[in-house]
Parts: C-alpha cells; sequence; structure tokens
C-alpha cells in the first residue's frame, strides 16, 4: 500500500516525495518499486502481442530489395511479438543499473557524497511514475482485440507523446534525486544525470538496430 502512497506523491509533490523516499524506505523497497513498474508495463505489452492481427508491409514505394528486408522484419517481429517484452524487461533492467552506477561515479567525481544504493533506491521509485502510460497502452491492445481499429489508432496516436513526458519527468526526476541524494547544486546533477543517459538512449538504439538486422537475417534463412 505505501508504494501506491509514494506513487500519488511522486505525482503531486515530487520534492516531497523523494525527501521521505531518501529518508524513510528501505533499498529493498526501491527495487520492488522498479520490479512492480516493469512488469507490469511488460504485461501490457504482452496482452497487446494477443492481438490477431499480422503485420504487413506498407511503404509500396520501396525498392523490391528494401520491400523484401522489410516483410522479413515484420514476420519476424510478429513471430517474436510474445518474446521480444521478456527481452526489453532484462534490457532495460539492465540499463537502469548500469545508468545507476555511472551517474553514481560521475556525481562523486564532481563532489558529490552518499551511497550508492540511496540513488538505486530513488530511481527504483521515479520507475513508477511510467505506470501513469499503462492505461492507455491497455486500453489500446483491448481495442485491437475487440476489432476497434478507429480507438486503437487514436490510442496508438496518444501512447507515444505521453511515453515522451513521462520520459522528461523521470529524467526531472533523476536530476533532483541526485541531488538530493549527493548534496550536489542542480547544475551539477544535470551534467551528471543526462550526459550518462544521453549516452546510454544512443547505445540502446545501436543495439536495437543491430538486434532488428540481426533477427531479420535469421528470418531469412528460417
Amino acid at each position: 500500500m505505501y508504494l501506491w502512497s509514494d506513487f500519488l506523491q511522486l505525482i503531486r509533490h515530487p520534492a516531497a516525495a523523494l525527501t521521505r523516499i531518501r529518508d524513510g524506505r528501505r533499498v529493498r523497497d526501491g527495487i520492488l518499486a522498479f520490479a512492480l513498474a516493469a512488469g507490469l508495463t511488460t504485461l501490457v505489452s504482452e496482452v497487446d502481442a494477443l492481438k490477431p492481427a499480422r503485420p504487413t508491409a506498407s511503404l509500396v514505394s520501396l525498392s523490391p530489395t528494401a520491400g523484401v528486408i522489410e516483410a522479413d522484419f515484420l514476420h519476424w517481429y510478429y513471430t517474436q511479438r510474445f518474446l521480444l517484452p521478456l527481452v526489453w524487461l532484462v534490457v532495460i533492467t539492465l540499463f537502469w543499473l548500469a545508468a545507476v552506477a555511472v551517474i553514481h561515479a560521475v556525481v562523486r567525481a564532481l563532489g558529490g557524497h552518499g551511497p550508492l544504493r540511496g540513488y538505486l533506491k530513488l530511481t527504483g521509485y521515479i520507475q513508477l511514475v511510467g505506470l501513469c502510460i499503462l492505461p492507455v497502452g491497455l486500453a489500446g491492445a483491448f481495442a485491437r482485440l475487440g476489432n476497434q481499429p478507429r480507438a486503437a489508432s487514436r490510442l496508438d496516436a496518444l501512447g507515444p507523446v505521453l511515453a515522451l513526458g513521462v520520459f522528461v519527468w523521470e529524467n526531472v526526476l533523476y536530476v533532483r534525486a541526485a541531488s538530493s541524494q549527493y548534496g550536489i547544486s542542480m547544475e551539477r546533477a544535470t551534467a551528471a544525470v543526462v550526459g550518462p543517459i544521453g549516452c546510454g538512449i544512443v547505445l540502446l538504439f545501436v543495439l536495437a538496430v543491430a538486434a532488428v538486422a540481426l533477427g531479420t537475417s535469421l528470418g531469412q534463412f528460417g
């Protein structure tokens, strides 16, 4: 029940919530918060994978070679749609742990003081903010299952906008958490958070492109 209370506090009064979490919660509470947020997100993705419609190539203006690659990718994505959320769960967990460790090292280099476990706890709780967009994703999944393409299309258009807003807000909270946990200025905390996370996003993009290329290649030989 306290996780729900902390989640609401993070939305309504983030500064006070971060202070309360920093001083009154345990590290395992932060890990539990992250597991809850990541697990529910994965569950919604698995529900969305139940949709019966199989994706088809739609970019008819592509060259024949590009069209074949697109078709192979869509076929691979369709056949692996239940596995991909689980893979993403592992990737995002490793990314979280790596990001926290790198940010901790950068903050300490900038003169901050404080244990790694404290920041791990705070950032675990911050992941709860992502639960705000799950109702939209779940509604879109049920719309597809109920053969309501118009409603699903509208929800799909809304999802990325909300996801971007949540991502920005989470990073703002990451900065505030670093400033609070390590006793450094907001400027130094911003530098410590934005740099590593930006590099991590680029790395995730490269890995995603590589995974898609590998999956498409395997699909051609499968």
